[in-house]
């Protein structure tokens, strides 16, 4: 579905000029198509549903007035531009921030303690997995960065 939204942008670009409320409509149905055929292996329908979801949670956030600014977002564009750092790091950051906020607060039932740490462990892992991206993902970005890595460790070397 992506590959067939992609090929859309680039080729019907003007498709996705005008925005229109319906189309918000259409991202909330997607959304929630998604989450109630969240196991497209299951059988040929649901994956045909669920893929089907996929395309129109797309058009939904490039068409529709509210999802679209949504998307916009800059901190939200700015977290999705992590998401490889996030998706690398997050659990690493869970495996270490948790045991320590528990041991902060303490005991407590298991609801509590899903909003304990929902509110401060997503945070911490957000902060951390930020660092991670500023200091490899961001720079590995730049085509260029061998040339600047080993100029900057043969700067070293003869600096010395």
């Amino acid at each position: 579905m992506g590959i067939l939204f992609a090929w859309l942008w680039v080729r019907y670009n003007a498709l996705f000029v005008i925005k229109r409320f319906v189309w918000d409509f259409t991202t909330l149905f997607a959304i929630i198509g998604l989450f109630y055929f969240y196991k497209p292996q299951d059988d040929w329908t649901r994956n045909l549903v669920f893929n089907v979801s996929v395309f129109f949670l797309f058009f939904g956030f490039f068409k529709g007035r509210l999802f679209n600014r949504l998307a916009n977002v800059q901190w939200l564009a700015l977290i999705g531009g992590m998401c490889y750092s996030l998706y690398l790091f997050h659990l690493g950051s869970f495996h270490f921030f948790v045991p320590i906020l528990m041991d902060l607060f303490g005991p407590m039932h298991y609801h509590k303690a899903l909003i304990v740490t929902s509110f401060t462990a997503i945070p911490l892992a957000i902060v951390f997995c930020s660092i991670i991206y500023l200091l490899i993902e961001k720079p590995t970005m730049d085509p260029l960065w061998p040339h600047k890595l080993f100029k900057f460790i043969a700067g070293k070397k003869t600096s010395r």
